[in-house]
């Protein structure tokens, strides 16, 4: 399965998800208010967390999630993930802990992954994102 390659922008590292992750997974993923957007269910223990983690790590053909750190401090602040739907189009999803938000995190998270997207898989015509419902 693919591992994310490691990604580096101003303020963030993004790389792969590590089991030593599931504390910061479930700090964020427990919020109602981040898990309202996400197209899965709120964290409601840690074997929740470790159980997404295990996902995460797994990875699948085409699929490439990376955790989003903060270069400062190493900080696990969230997830972004890339789909390779087909050889022309492809899907992003994100995830920023509720205390970072209003940053321009996955703004600048995003930056990195679409720049690393178009640069390794020439036939993209599309990239998009899921809609969410409210």
């Amino acid at each position: 399965m693919p591992q994310p390659p490691q990604l580096a922008t101003t303020r963030l590292v993004l790389d792969a998800f590590q089991a030593t992750d599931a504390q910061s997974l479930f700090n964020y993923a427990s919020r109602p208010a981040v898990a309202k957007w996400m197209a899965w269910e709120q964290h409601r223990i840690l074997k929740d967390s470790r159980d997404a983690l295990n996902f995460l790590m797994r990875g699948a053909p085409g699929q490439y999630d990376w955790a989003i750190r903060l270069r400062a401090s190493d900080e696990l602040v969230g997830g972004f993930s890339f789909f390779l739907n087909s050889a022309t189009t492809a899907e992003i999803h994100f995830t920023v802990a509720e205390p970072h938000w209003g940053r321009g995190l996955a703004t600048e998270a995003g930056h990195a992954v679409l720049a690393w997207a178009w640069s390794h898989h020439a036939d993209l015509g599309s990239i998009s994102t899921a809609p969410v419902a409210e």
